[in-house]
């Protein structure tokens, strides 16, 4: 038992200065494809800076990550859903240049969301956990700056195309992600949390708003309490 938590608690420098730039190129490359949905940034600027976070990502993720998986159960069907992936892949690898584009910069629908169950694979200790919670954090706060960038297109009326992949992608990429904050292990971020509150409004407000629903406004904040209250305990 001891042993197992002074695995869980320490952590290397070398460790340390690799999970920062793991999370580092992440953000960046993250960042990056988010500007690219909203067509007022140079794409060719992005996708230059989305391959300098590939670059400063994918050593350091495939150094930290450790094969040995202890659990039979976990082993099995791991291994399954990889051989399942690596099919997928494989009959879907482009031959064109502008299909191996897209499997390197579209962050949803190429071949990077591929490399997600490998997560599963990095050490569980805590320093890697309070890097995870930082960095949507950090996409938390990201957000509320694009939104506040871009606040006419967010606020626009009509079907514009532009506007609907803006709040789209904004809110799948950045601000989903927040809820795990709120709601999950804090890691000793409880001040940082508070970006987290914001970034939840923002996003039940422009999707609502876009759709035109302030019913459907109504009934996330509905929702959202009643699983908040179901699974928060009370402190009184």
């Amino acid at each position: 038992m001891d042993r197992s938590l002074n695995t869980f608690l320490q952590t290397s420098y070398r460790e340390r200065e690799l999970v920062n730039l793991m999370w580092m190129g992440f953000i960046l490359y993250t960042l990056s494809y988010t500007l690219t949905t909203t067509t007022y940034v140079n794409p060719v600027i992005c996708q230059v800076l989305q391959i300098i976070g590939l670059l400063i990502f994918i050593p350091s993720f495939f150094t930290l990550i450790n094969f040995r998986i202890i659990n039979n159960y976990l082993l099995v069907f791991f291994t399954l859903y990889m051989v399942w992936v690596a099919y997928i892949v494989i009959r879907g690898v482009p031959t064109t240049g502008d299909g191996i584009k897209f499997m390197i910069f579209d962050a949803w629908f190429g071949g990077i969301l591929y490399l997600s169950p490998l997560f599963l694979l990095l050490p569980l200790k805590l320093y890697y956990l309070k890097k995870l919670f930082q960095s949507i954090i950090i996409l938390a706060i990201a957000f509320l700056f694009y939104d506040v960038f871009f606040i006419r297109d967010l606020l626009s009326q009509g079907e514009s195309l532009t506007s609907m992949y803006i709040i789209e992608y904004f809110s799948k990429t950045l601000a989903v992600l927040s809820f795990l904050s709120f709601n999950g292990v804090s890691v000793s971020l409880r001040p940082k949390k508070i970006f987290t509150y914001p970034n939840i409004a923002c996003y039940h407000f422009f999707r609502s708003f876009k759709g035109s629903s302030w019913a459907t406004f109504y009934v996330r904040v509905k929702c959202y309490d009643f699983v908040y209250t179901l699974f928060v305990p009370n402190k009184k």
